[in-house]
């Protein structure tokens, strides 16, 4: 189950991106609305109702950006789930006695190659 959700994540990862940065664009463009109608208005009520919305947008805008930032792309979400993958079976190799004899064996099978190659004289 693990796998088919991750692997739903991975499909749906780019599309979440183009809301988040259309949301960004969206909300660049209320403040500067927002920025000229707080600089043209002549009350002062309603000068710092857009300041006060000015600043709520800054704080949505730098959220949405750093989301943007750190949702990775399809391409490196893959080359993470590959590492990750890699790393598990290395460490199940570790643990494994099978696989420890096997890799000691095969060892082994190298040193004696070399030495053999190492003692014969060159022609």
């Amino acid at each position: 189950m693990e796998v088919a959700l991750f692997i739903y994540f991975l499909s749906i990862l780019e599309n979440i991106q183009i809301p988040l940065a259309i949301a960004v664009a969206i909300l660049f463009m209320c403040s500067l609305f927002n920025a000229y109608f707080s600089l043209d208005s002549s009350e002062e009520e309603e000068r710092e109702m857009h300041k006060n919305m000015l600043k709520s947008n800054k704080k949505w805008i730098i959220s949405l950006v750093a989301l943007l930032i750190f949702i990775p792309s399809k391409e490196t979400a893959v080359y993470m789930a590959g590492g990750y993958g890699v790393q598990t079976v290395a460490e199940s190799i570790g643990k494994s006695e099978e696989a420890k004899r096997v890799a000691s064996k095969s060892v082994e099978a190298i040193e004696r190659y070399l030495d053999s190659v190492a003692e014969k004289p060159k022609k």
